[in-house]
C-alpha cells in the first residue's frame, strides 16, 4: 500500500513532458527498474492525459478514504483543486485533460460524473450534491438506467460513484 500511494503521487506530481502538472493522474504512467516515473511511451496509445483509463483512480481512492479512513487518501485527493475550479468556473467537468490540467475536449460523459460524484463526496459534498442533481439524476430513466442504457461503462460507473456518494457501498469484508 505505501508503494502504491507512492507511485500514484508521483506519477500524478509529475510534469512529464509539459511544463507543470494539474496534480491528476495520468492515463498510463511507467517506472524505470530504479523507481523513476516515466511516460508509458512503450505501451501503444496510451497518454499521460487524464481521461478513461485515469478516472478509476479517484474512485479507488474515494472508496480507500470512506472504507478505511486512508489520510494518504484524503490528502491525494484534495491536491486534485482542478475539479473544483472546473466545477466552480464552467458547472461541467470534460471527459480528457492533458496533464496540466488543459481540456482536450468539450465532451462530457456520465462515468466522469460518476466518478466525481464520489471524488466530491470525500472532498467537498456541496459540489457533489449539485453534480448528483445536475448531471447525474436529469439522466435518470424510470426504467433502470441512466443515459443511454446500451452503454456499459457509463452505466457502471454511475452505478459505483452514486453508491459511494449516497453510503450505499458497505464494506463487507469489516466486522
Amino acid at each position: 500500500m505505501d508503494s502504491s500511494y507512492e507511485i500514484l503521487r508521483e506519477c500524478s506530481e509529475s510534469s512529464f513532458d509539459l511544463n507543470s502538472s494539474a496534480n491528476i493522474p495520468p492515463d498510463w504512467c511507467a517506472t524505470d527498474r530504479n523507481g523513476k516515473i516515466l511516460i508509458a511511451s512503450t505501451i501503444n496509445d496510451k497518454s499521460t492525459n487524464y481521461s478513461y483509463d485515469a478516472i478509476r483512480t479517484l474512485w479507488r481512492v474515494a472508496l480507500d478514504y470512506q472504507w478505511n479512513n486512508e489520510p494518504r487518501a484524503l490528502s491525494y485527493l484534495q491536491k486534485m483543486d482542478i475539479w473544483s475550479r472546473e466545477w466552480k468556473e464552467k458547472q461541467k467537468i470534460f471527459t480528457n485533460y492533458s496533464h496540466d490540467g488543459k481540456s482536450a475536449d468539450n465532451s462530457e460523459s456520465l462515468a466522469h460524473y460518476g466518478i466525481q460524484v464520489a471524488f466530491f463526496s470525500v472532498v467537498n459534498h456541496d459540489i457533489a450534491n449539485q453534480i448528483y442533481k445536475q448531471k447525474i439524476l436529469t439522466q435518470w430513466n424510470n426504467e433502470g438506467y441512466w443515459g443511454d442504457k446500451n452503454n456499459y461503462y457509463d452505466q457502471n460507473w454511475v452505478w459505483f460513484g452514486t453508491a459511494l456518494y449516497s453510503n450505499n457501498l458497505p464494506n463487507l469484508w469489516t466486522k
